[in-house]
């Protein structure tokens, strides 16, 4: 996470350090680690150990996506 409460960083963000070799095979190798492997699992963590607010089905955001998300499939 970052400094910014439930903002995660993924991929390459991730690294404090940058150069002009930044996708060389070390570090796509470390960027697939973190997509496929560690960050599913620190999502998941963070999910299980918060508390959300319940967002009811009639509310608003959630009506544009389910509407949105319908007209893309149609």
């Amino acid at each position: 996470m970052t400094i910014f409460n439930d903002l995660f960083a993924v991929s390459e963000v991730n690294f404090s350090a940058h150069d002009v070799n930044r996708l060389n095979s070390s570090v796509l190798m470390q960027d697939l680690a973190d997509d496929y492997f560690i960050l599913p699992q620190i999502i998941a963590n963070y999910l299980a150990r918060n508390k959300f607010n319940k967002i009811e089905l009639n509310h608003e955001k959630v009506q544009q996506a389910l509407s949105t998300a319908k007209i893309r499939i149609e």
